[in-house]
């Protein structure tokens, strides 16, 4: 055999080293790669568990947002009920003094149209 004619075996093992270094090349990229896909993985959950929790926090927030505003809501109802309760009695107080009016003038007693009319005459005492 002459040790400069090329053999048929040399093309073909140029090929597989070739073929093994690509494959070589592949899986340390793939290696790689899974270590940065991690990576990112682990910032997605990072930012879901971030996520989740300020969404727990503004869930508190509104429940206590409503909380308070039911309890204003019940306030302002109760002030309108008394507020309505005292313009009933109100009323009721203005018809009563307007029945011991009539019912006074029906004696013949004169009766002062307002109140400065009633304190002139206790001024006057006074002086």
């Amino acid at each position: 055999m002459d040790p400069f004619e090329p053999s048929p075996l040399a093309p073909w093992w140029m090929a597989g080293s070739a073929i093994a270094g690509a494959i070589i090349v592949k899986t340390v990229d793939w290696w790689l790669g899974r270590r940065r896909d991690r990576a990112s993985d682990d910032l997605i959950v990072a930012k879901a568990s971030a996520e989740i929790e300020l969404l727990d926090v503004l869930k508190t927030r509104i429940d206590h947002l409503e909380a308070r505003q039911a309890e204003l809501e019940r306030r302002i109802i109760d002030e309108i009920h008394a507020r309505l309760q005292a313009m009933e009695e109100s009323s009721r107080l203005r018809l009563r003094v307007l029945q011991l009016e009539v019912v006074l003038r029906s004696h013949g007693i004169d009766i002062p149209d307002t109140l400065d009319a009633m304190r002139a005459p206790e001024a006057a005492h006074a002086a």
